[in-house]
């Protein structure tokens, strides 16, 4: 134990451990070893140390890993089709068997076969440390879906959950740990791969981590089909801000993996192939709804319009003295 350690275990309070951080912060971050084995490690290994969990969150944020996650999650309609709206975001990295994968890029199916390996990264304590837990953890739920179900009956889109796991704990320690792979936790619903159907574009797979405020009173295994994360929340009181972490990418039918899709949907979902759709335009596909001042300007423009053709059409029925008499009215 360092002599800092010992003086960080005898102090009385939570403040005055998080001010011996903050001095610990202060007096290596400009250390040359320090830099040096941040570099090569990028902190894996070493988060225990204050100072090193500040350069790994300052490179997080610096170096465009928040802004990408964030970016991502509004470009591809995560927020608000899955969620009405969310915090700053901790990583939650992805990883399949070809290697980490870019949050909002579009994959081959067939990587998600097995379940990816999801990494989270915490750069403050969860919980508040005491003398006899320096790295307290806090209890997490994990959720994966697809919003882009299609549903023939409602020639709409609902969610269809893939993978649910309540009462994971995790620390500042726990980023090098798989959240799906590890025993830890309780798996309600097992990993279900993802398989789009033919003509129904590019399907996102959501992952969503929640932090829990005790341990969960989910106990059964929610339906797969007409799954709802929103439900999930305002059941079990996940608040907005509960929302930790976040990653999504996208995958499509395409004829080499159509043999792989068919197989999915006879050993997971009973079928004896995935279905087929109609194709549909990118345009009916996005379509929304008006709100209010759209339709009001929609109508502006129509009513304008009509008027535009009456006068050219009341101007093609006008006789050479009358386009004069018209003429002159106007210079007038």
């Amino acid at each position: 134990m360092t002599h800092h350690d010992k003086l960080k275990s005898g102090a009385e309070s939570s403040q005055q451990r998080v001010q011996m951080d903050n001095w610990e912060v202060d007096a290596y971050v400009n250390d040359p070893a320090t830099r040096t084995l941040f570099r090569e490690t990028k902190g894996v290994g070493h988060m225990e140390r204050p100072v090193m969990r500040h350069l790994a969150e300052r490179r997080w944020k610096k170096e465009g890993g928040l802004d990408l996650i964030m970016g991502r999650v509004y470009q591809n309609k995560v927020v608000p089709d899955v969620l009405p709206d969310i915090p700053p975001l901790l990583p939650l990295s992805l990883a399949v068997p070809d290697g980490i994968v870019e949050p909002g890029l579009t994959i081959d199916c067939q990587s998600l076969q097995k379940a990816p390996v999801l990494l989270h990264q915490a750069f403050q304590h969860p919980t508040i440390p005491t003398s006899s837990d320096s790295s307290p953890a806090a209890l997490y739920t994990l959720v994966a879906m697809d919003p882009d179900t299609p549903e023939s009956e409602t020639h709409g889109f609902s969610e269809r959950l893939h993978y649910l796991k309540t009462d994971i704990p995790l620390s500042i320690l726990s980023g090098e740990t798989g959240l799906i792979q590890s025993a830890d936790g309780n798996e309600l619903v097992s990993w279900e791969p993802l398989a789009p159907p033919k003509n129904t574009h590019k399907h996102r797979l959501v992952f969503v981590l929640l932090r829990q405020q005790a341990q969960s009173t989910l106990t059964y295994s929610p339906p797969r089909e007409k799954f709802s994360l929103r439900s999930l929340m305002a059941t079990f009181d996940f608040p907005l801000n509960s929302v930790v972490g976040v990653n999504v990418v996208r995958s499509e039918w395409t004829e080499e993996s159509a043999s792989y899709i068919d197989k999915v949907w006879r050993e997971h979902r009973g079928a004896k192939r995935a279905p087929t759709f109609k194709p549909v335009s990118h345009d009916t596909l996005f379509a929304k709804p008006l709100t209010t001042y759209q339709k009001r300007a929609e109508g502006l423009r129509e009513r304008a319009w009509d008027r535009s053709m009456d006068e050219f059409e009341r101007d093609q029925n006008l006789t050479p003295e009358e386009e004069i008499m018209e003429e002159e009215k106007s210079e007038k």
